[in-house]
C-alpha cells in the first residue's frame, strides 16, 4: 500500500472538462494544467514508492479530499438550507485518477475498487491510497489506514 499526499484538490468535472462543439468531452485548459502538474508532482515526490507498481495487477484506490469548512455556517441558525457545502467528491475522481495513471503508467482498468471520501481538514489536500488487491486484503488496508 502506498499513500500519497497531494496539495489541493482536483477541479470538479464541471471545470475540468467541456463539451466539444464537434462532440465528446475534452479536457479544459484548467483540467490539462491540473493533470500535467499533478502527474509531475506524483512522479517527482513519490518516485521510490511508485517503483513497486506492477502492470496487470488489480488495484484499489481510495481518495480522501480534505476541504476546510465543509459545513455551512448558517445551518445551525437556520439561515442555510443544507448542512454541508456543495463540494461533490465523486465529481473530482476522474481527473485525479487520470493524473495518477499518467504518473504510474498503468491503465485505469486495473482499478477494481475506487472510493472517494470528503472530510474536513485545515487545508485543501488530497490523500491518495493505492494498494495491490492481489497482495493486500481490503480489511488489512482499512486497519493500516486507521493507524495513519
Amino acid at each position: 500500500m502506498i499513500c500519497l499526499e497531494i496539495p489541493g484538490i482536483p477541479p470538479s468535472a464541471n471545470h475540468a472538462y467541456f463539451n466539444h462543439p464537434r462532440g465528446g468531452r475534452v479536457l479544459s485548459k484548467e483540467g490539462k494544467k491540473y493533470k500535467k502538474e499533478t502527474s509531475a508532482y506524483i512522479v517527482q515526490t513519490y518516485f521510490h514508492q511508485l517503483g513497486g507498481i506492477k502492470k496487470n495487477h488489480p488495484y484499489g484506490l481510495l481518495l480522501v479530499f480534505h476541504f476546510p469548512n465543509i459545513e455551512n455556517k448558517g445551518f445551525k441558525t437556520g439561515t442555510a438550507q443544507t448542512r454541508y457545502k456543495k463540494f461533490d467528491a465523486s465529481n473530482r475522481v476522474k481527473l485525479l485518477e487520470d493524473a495518477l495513471v499518467t504518473a504510474i503508467d498503468i491503465d485505469d482498468s486495473n482499478f477494481m475498487f475506487v472510493g472517494a471520501l470528503k472530510t474536513a481538514g485545515p487545508e485543501e489536500k488530497t490523500i491518495l491510497t493505492l494498494w495491490d488487491m492481489k497482495e493486500e486484503r481490503l480489511s488489512d488496508v482499512a486497519t493500516r489506514l486507521g493507524s495513519l
